[in-house]
């Protein structure tokens, strides 16, 4: 539905020609949904790669291809920190005549048989502290910089893009349009880096000679206590602490801190959400894209 207005296939639907345009297209194309609407987005901006470094345990390598995973809790697995992984090589059932069970890792019994190792498989030696925001992750150079080392391919030649959009593809379009990727351009002149953008958004761009301001409003940067806030919320849930003796420990306290913190933030708006709950009155949801539009944190089940 929302691919025919945004990317016309045959000649149907209206197209998108500027960023900002989006955000008026999706909320035409959901006016003929029923239901609660929610559009989410992974954090794929943010760079996990250095905030998981040497989390990982060393038995955790080589698993490039396995799709399906199942996470469960388990209170007797505190070195896996009470999770407990297993997987499938595939995401087909396993042949009828093959040794191996269904989910991996597994082991030899006393009489021989392949079992799955009621541990499953160690994944992370030590969490990452979850009360510092990860950041966001290099940005492609914009030119090739020989000094720097930076090849042909190894940039996006930002100019000649921007050049080919401006002068070329977007030459035709109304002013408003024209403006909008002028604001792009801008924004690049003004963040050359990732780290350069500041902490979260709204970011305010007014290029030369435009009509307004265009504000990017929901997308990455993200406020992160913000976020993991409203994933507290998201879905019923209790805090339980329990003591246990274990190097990890202090972890595993600083997770659960951190929960009661974004929920004593947030109290108000889970007392709000509850009662219209009670009532069984349907909640707004949260649409996300980027330059402009709406959106919300994503969330995730155990099998993946």
């Amino acid at each position: 539905m929302v691919k025919e207005q945004i990317w016309p296939q045959r000649g149907t639907g209206g197209g998108c020609m500027a960023p900002w345009d989006l955000d008026d297209i999706i909320q035409k194309a959901l006016k003929s949904q029923q239901g609660r609407l929610e559009f989410g987005w992974h954090w794929q901006n943010l760079d996990w790669t250095q905030m998981y470094e040497g989390h990982y345990h060393k038995d955790f390598a080589g698993f490039g291809s396995e799709r399906y995973w199942v996470y469960e809790f388990d209170e007797s697995l505190p070195q896996h920190h009470y999770v407990r992984a297993t997987y499938r090589r595939n995401l087909l059932q396993p042949e009828a005549n093959s040794r191996d069970p269904e989910f991996l890792p597994c082991g030899p019994t006393a009489d021989g048989r392949l079992v799955t190792l009621p541990q499953g498989q160690l994944i992370m030696k030590t969490l990452p502290d979850v009360l510092r925001s990860p950041p966001i992750e290099p940005w492609k150079p914009a030119e090739p910089d020989e000094a720097e080392g930076i090849t042909k391919r190894d940039s996006w030649h930002r100019k000649k893009v921007m050049q080919d959009i401006r002068e070329h593809t977007a030459k035709s379009f109304p002013a408003l349009q024209q403006e909008q990727w002028a604001a792009i351009d801008s924004f690049h002149d003004t963040y050359r880096t990732s780290d350069a953008l500041p902490p979260s958004l709204p970011i305010s761009i007014t290029s030369q000679g435009a009509s307004r301001a265009w504000v990017m409003q929901h997308g990455t940067p993200i406020d992160w206590k913000g976020a993991w806030s409203s994933l507290t919320l998201r879905y019923p849930r209790c805090v339980c602490v329990r003591v246990v003796s274990t190097c990890t420990l202090a972890i595993h306290l600083a997770f659960i801190l951190s929960g009661c913190v974004f929920l004593i933030v947030s109290c108000c708006e889970w007392l709000w959400q509850a009662s219209r709950a009670a009532t069984h009155m349907p909640t707004n949801g949260s649409h996300g894209g980027c330059y402009g539009t709406d959106g919300g944190a994503g969330s995730g089940t155990g099998r993946g």
